[in-house]
């Protein structure tokens, strides 16, 4: 196709990367509220993760970070074909 990418990674931190639950409540929900959980699974989850919270969560200054993601950084994918395009 003539195309190659230019790839980019971007400076700034994702802000959902910094932006975290102040209390231990808030960061359960926040899993709760993710769409990968079936509302019907809500009760049974939480069951399972406030006994394990400490080992889930790290309490930070900015809130609870969860333990299970690693750090993100976002990139730009961009392109430009070799041969002018015509309009």
């Amino acid at each position: 196709m003539g195309i190659l990418p230019d790839v980019r990674v971007l400076p700034e931190i994702p802000w959902w990367e910094v932006e975290f639950p102040k209390t231990k409540d808030a960061s359960i929900q926040k899993v709760l509220d993710g769409s990968w959980l079936d509302p019907a699974d809500h009760e049974r989850a939480r069951n399972a993760i406030e006994p394990r919270f400490d080992d889930l969560f790290a309490a930070s200054p900015a809130g609870y970070r969860p333990l299970w993601r690693n750090p993100m950084r976002e990139v730009l994918v961009t392109w430009e074909p070799d041969t002018p395009i015509k309009t």
